[in-house]
C-alpha cells in the first residue's frame, strides 16, 4: 500500500478484488484498539480512494463504484474522494 506521503508499506485488511481496505487513515494504518477510520484503495495501483469510519461504508462505496469502474466509465479511478470522517 502507498501511503499518502508516498512511502510504500504492508497493512492488514481486507481484500475483494479489485479494492482493498484496512483500518486506519491515508497518513497510515491504525495502531490502536476502536478503530473507526477506514481506508478504501484501488488496488491497481495501491491508490487510495477514500477514508470513511467504518467497514461497512467502505463495502457500501466499493459496491457503488465496481460497476462504473468494470464498464470504464470512470477516467481516473483514484482520488475520487478524499475524506468522509
Amino acid at each position: 500500500m502507498r501511503l499518502e506521503g508516498g512511502e510504500l508499506v504492508m497493512v492488514n485488511g481486507h481484500i475483494s478484488l479489485p479494492f482493498g481496505s484496512f483500518a486506519g487513515t491515508e497518513e497510515g494504518p491504525a495502531s490502536y484498539a476502536g478503530r473507526h477510520r477506514h481506508v478504501l484503495v484501488y488496488l491497481d495501483g495501491c491508490r487510495i480512494i477514500a477514508t470513511l469510519r467504518s467497514f461497512r461504508e467502505v463495502k457500501t462505496l466499493a459496491g457503488e463504484i465496481a460497476p462504473a469502474l468494470i464498464r470504464g466509465e470512470l477516467p481516473n479511478p483514484a482520488p475520487i474522494l478524499k475524506s468522509y470522517l
